[in-house]
């Protein structure tokens, strides 16, 4: 595996309030790192060209590129161990290469930031973290799938940005819809509302949320996804995508000199109609004299998140071939987690079995 360690010997010190916290670097300590990282040996990177083409890019130069920017999405599979590695990769990655990074979690709402605050400060421990900011209630997937995003923030000193929107504002919306919220409530959401209602009525966001949206939720539940049978429910999950750009741009114009790194589900990062593209069209905007850059980045990601390409069966890489909606900017595939790591997310998991 590149990495030669499979037990948890000298892996693991006393932390605060839970008996052990796990040394995510001690995992990383190997005769092999000297030379060759095995994060870099065992990934395989592929940059999107529109229309329809893949091209295999080098690894570490793809890590160098993503750490100048300002921010980078990164879309996972929710429930994958792999896929949550490799974020935790990627932003070790962007530290050492001395940039000043936060990480933007989808997964958590925002009234739990202090949460995320006490737990990167040491206050807390994993299963305070779990059951203070409500996971089981508000996030249906493996809470040990995220640790190696937490374990590395936390030893980095990285801090953790809660980006979901409450619950009490998702509610509000869904019941009244965003042209209903006083205009002053919109603002906090979203900064321009009148370019939210044009892509929503966008015949590409149609096309979409057809044959893209609904396509993968029929993947995930294994049969045909229901139907939203009024606007404001049709609307929401982009909406969501909206607030959390808005909120990661407007963050990303007070501090550009952090990479701002937003961890989302597959779902929200691709085709131009997720955080991303969402994200990349507020950073265009003549708001400043300074150019924002950004990038998205789909890990492990297949047919069944993409949807397939009609003429050839193959990976739907473009949503239209008249218009810049490719599936990401960088495909990011790597199956390699250690077996320290592995067995040290499903120790933590069935060591805290209460909480699940």
């Amino acid at each position: 595996t590149g990495v030669g360690l499979g037990i948890l010997d000298g892996l693991v010190t006393p932390g605060h309030g839970m008996a052990e916290t796990f040394r995510f670097d001690k995992v990383l300590e190997s005769r092999e790192r000297k030379t060759v990282d095995p994060f870099v040996a065992t990934s395989f990177v592929y940059t999107v060209i529109p229309p329809s083409q893949l091209r295999e890019a080098e690894v570490s130069a793809s890590l160098q590129l993503l750490s100048t920017l300002n921010a980078v999405v990164v879309g996972a599979h929710p429930d994958s161990l792999a896929d949550h590695f490799v974020q935790a990769s990627l932003i070790r990655s962007f530290h050492a290469q001395g940039r000043k990074v936060t990480v933007g979690l989808e997964q958590v709402q925002r009234k739990f930031q202090q949460i995320l605050d006490s737990y990167i400060k040491g206050d807390i421990e994993e299963g305070d973290l779990y059951d203070q900011t409500e996971w089981k209630s508000h996030w249906p997937f493996p809470f040990e799938s995220y640790l190696p995003v937490f374990w590395s923030c936390r030893e980095l000193g990285i801090p953790l940005l809660a980006l979901a929107p409450n619950t009490e504002t998702v509610e509000q919306v869904r019941v009244l819809g965003l042209d209903e919220l006083p205009e002053a409530e919109q603002k906090q959401l979203v900064d321009d509302p009148t370019a939210f209602r044009e892509l929503i009525d966008n015949p590409l966001f149609q096309e979409y949320e057809e044959n893209v949206r609904v396509h993968s939720l029929t993947s995930f539940l294994g049969r045909p996804a229901p139907r939203a049978n009024d606007r404001a429910s049709q609307v929401l999950p982009t909406l969501l995508d909206e607030v959390m750009a808005t909120d990661l741009a407007r963050r990303i114009r007070d501090n550009s000199e952090t990479l701002m790194v937003a961890l989302v589900g597959m779902d929200r990062a691709r085709f131009g109609f997720g955080v991303p593209g969402r994200l990349k069209y507020m950073l265009d905007q003549p708001t400043s004299a300074k150019k924002f850059t950004s990038r998205s980045v789909m890990v492990n990601p297949t047919t069944a998140d993409t949807g397939r390409d009609s003429a050839t069966g193959d990976m739907l890489l473009q949503l239209d071939p008249h218009h810049d909606t490719r599936v990401s900017d960088m495909l990011w595939y790597s199956s390699n987690v250690p077996g320290a790591v592995r067995k040290g997310a499903y120790s933590w998991k069935k060591s805290k079995s209460q909480f699940f």
